[in-house]
C-alpha cells in the first residue's frame, strides 16, 4: 500500500530538499491546489512571488518557481486559480513593495495559457483590504467570487471582524457589485485581538473561502482565527441548493450552528496553525482530499510567530451530510488511490502512442506530453484495450483551429466497430451530444447547446462502462 507522511515533502528542479526559515518554498501558506490534465499544481502565499508546486500523485511535490510576480509588488497572499475556456486566472492579493500595513492587499486578477504560467496581470478587482478568493461557477453558468474583507463587519458594535462575501462576477474581472454575507464571526474562539480599538470592541477574523457541492447542499469551508492561535481553526457553513437560485442568494449557516465551537480541522499535540485549506479529487477521481497548513508544535513551549506553515493533506469523508476530517495527521497514512488506469501521456514523442491502446484510423503520435491527432479527414479512434463493468473517466480534449470545425470527444461503451456509445462535442454548433449506434444503425442523438462562451477546451468527466477516445479534426488531448 502506498503510504505518505505530513507534511509533504518539497523538491527543487534539481531533486534537492527544500526547507529554509521564512518564506521560502520549503513553507507553503495558504495551499490551493488546481487539477488540471491528471497532474496537480499548488499555488502558496509568498513574499516575492505566487510559489507554485507540481505532483502527479498529491503526496511528493516539486517546485516550480513563481508562476506570477509583479515589478514593485510583494507579499502575494492566498493564492487561487480558476481554469475557463483554455485559460487560467489567478487571483491574489498582493500590496506595494515596502508597505508595511498589510491592510493595502488588494485583490489582483492575472491570466496564463499554462497552470504554472507565467501569470500576466490584468485588472485589480477591489480599491481596498481584499484576499482569499475563490471562484466557482454558479447556477445559471455564470461565475462567483468568495472573498474576505473587513469593511462589511469593521464597525459592528458586538463582533467586529473580517467575514466572507460572495459576489457574481459579469466576467472573470469584473464584479457585480452586489455582495452578500456568507459567513460572519459568532464566537469568542475566532477573535483575532482583544480590545484591538481600545474601546473595548475584540476583532474576530473569517477567511480562506473555499466552496463544494455535495448532494443537494453546497459548503463553505473556511478558517477562523489567525494560525498563531491555539483556536485557529477549519469550520464550515451549509446552504440547501434551491434551483435557478445563485448561490449569493441561499441562506448559509454555520454548522453545526452560530453559537457552538465545533472545529473540522484544529491543532492538535503536535501539528498546530491547522487552516486556509482547498479540496482536490485524488487521482482516482472519486476520493476528497482536504489540502491546508499547518506547522509542527515547539517543543520548548515558546510561543513562535514565524513562518514554518507547510502543505499537508487528509482525506474528506462524509457522516450523511456532515463533513469529517481524520486530522490533522503526523505519522504514515494511506496516500490518496490511484486509477486503475491512467495515461499522461508523459513520454518522449514518438509516432506510436505506446502499451494499452489500440488505433482505428487517423494519424496518432505523442507530441509534447500530449496525444495528438493529425489527421483532418474521415474518423479517427483510439481505443483503451483494457475493460472495466464500471470506471469513472476524465479527458481533457483541446480542438486546434481549422475551417472545417471539429468533432471530438469519448467512446463510451464500445461492443464492436458496429455498436458503440459516443458523448461528442461540435464546435462549431456548439453543441454537446451522446450519439449511440447499434448494430451498424445510428439512434436519434441526444443533443445540448452549450454556452457560446466554450471555444476549445472540452473536459468529459463521467461514469463508463468501456473508454476509448473518438477525435475528427486536429486535436491535442492529455488526461486520465
Amino acid at each position: 500500500m502506498r503510504m505518505y507522511t505530513n507534511p509533504l515533502p518539497v523538491l527543487s528542479n534539481d531533486l534537492q530538499q527544500l526547507s529554509a526559515p521564512g518564506l521560502s518554498p520549503g513553507y507553503n501558506p495558504d495551499p490551493y491546489v488546481l487539477k488540471f490534465n491528471g497532474e496537480y499544481y499548488a499555488y502558496a502565499t509568498s513574499k516575492e512571488g505566487v510559489s507554485i508546486m507540481r505532483s502527479k500523485e498529491m503526496t511528493e511535490w516539486t517546485h516550480l518557481g513563481y508562476a506570477y510576480r509583479e515589478e514593485g509588488r510583494s507579499d502575494y497572499w492566498a493564492p487561487a486559480v480558476f481554469f475557463d475556456n483554455g485559460l487560467f486566472y489567478l487571483y491574489v492579493s498582493n500590496m506595494p513593495q515596502g508597505e508595511e500595513d498589510p491592510h493595502f492587499q488588494f485583490m489582483r486578477v492575472a491570466v496564463a495559457e499554462r497552470p504554472e504560467g507565467p501569470f500576466e496581470y490584468k485588472s485589480t478587482l477591489f480599491d481596498t483590504f481584499s484576499i482569499d478568493a475563490h471562484v466557482v461557477r454558479d447556477a445559471d453558468g455564470g461565475l462567483v467570487l468568495f472573498y474576505s474583507t473587513n469593511e462589511t463587519y469593521g464597525i459592528d458594535a458586538h463582533r467586529a471582524g473580517t467575514v466572507i462575501l460572495a459576489d457574481r462576477l459579469l466576467d472573470p474581472f469584473t464584479l457585480e457589485r452586489k455582495p452578500k454575507l456568507i459567513v460572519r464571526p459568532t464566537l469568542d474562539e475566532e477573535i483575532f485581538a482583544e480590545n484591538r480599538f481600545g474601546d473595548g470592541r475584540d476583532w474576530h477574523t473569517i477567511e480562506g473561502a473555499f466552496h463544494l457541492k455535495r448532494g443537494g447542499k453546497h459548503y463553505v469551508m473556511y478558517s477562523g482565527n489567525a494560525f498563531t492561535s491555539p483556536y485557529y481553526y477549519i469550520g464550515y457553513s451549509v446552504a440547501d441548493h434551491a434551483e435557478g437560485c445563485s448561490l449569493t442568494e441561499l441562506e448559509w449557516h454555520k454548522h453545526p450552528d452560530e453559537e457552538t465551537y465545533e472545529p473540522l480541522l484544529r491543532q492538535n499535540g503536535s501539528v498546530e496553525g491547522v487552516g486556509h485549506n482547498s479540496v482536490a479529487k485524488a487521482p482516482n477521481n472519486v476520493d476528497d482530499w482536504v489540502v491546508y497548513h499547518g506547522r509542527e508544535v515547539r517543543t520548548d513551549g515558546q510561543p513562535d510567530e514565524s513562518e514554518r506553515r507547510q502543505m499537508r493533506i487528509d482525506p474528506l469523508l462524509w457522516q450523511g451530510e456532515r463533513m469529517w476530517v481524520p486530522g490533522p495527521t503526523y505519522d504514515a497514512m494511506p496516500a490518496p488511490a490511484l486509477p486503475s488506469f491512467r495515461d499522461l501521456f508523459d513520454r518522449p514523442d514518438s509516432p506510436d502512442i505506446g502499451r494499452g491502446w489500440t488505433t482505428d484510423g487517423g494519424e496518432w503520435a505523442i507530441e509534447g506530453s500530449s496525444l495528438l491527432q493529425h489527421s483532418r479527414v474521415g474518423i479517427g479512434r483510439a481505443y483503451l484495450d483494457a475493460a472495466y463493468p464500471h470506471a469513472v473517466l476524465e479527458l481533457n480534449v483541446k480542438w486546434e483551429r481549422s475551417h472545417m470545425g471539429g468533432l471530438y470527444g469519448a467512446v463510451l461503451r464500445a461492443a464492436d466497430d458496429r455498436s458503440f456509445v459516443e458523448v461528442l462535442f461540435d464546435v462549431g454548433k456548439r453543441t454537446i451530444g451522446v450519439y449511440e449506434t447499434v448494430g451498424g444503425i445510428k439512434l436519434e442523438a441526444q443533443v445540448k447547446q452549450v454556452p457560446g462562451i466554450y471555444d476549445s477546451m472540452f473536459i468529459i468527466s463521467c461514469w463508463s462502462m468501456r473508454q476509448a477516445v473518438r477525435f475528427a479534426s486536429s486535436w491535442t488531448a492529455s488526461g486520465c
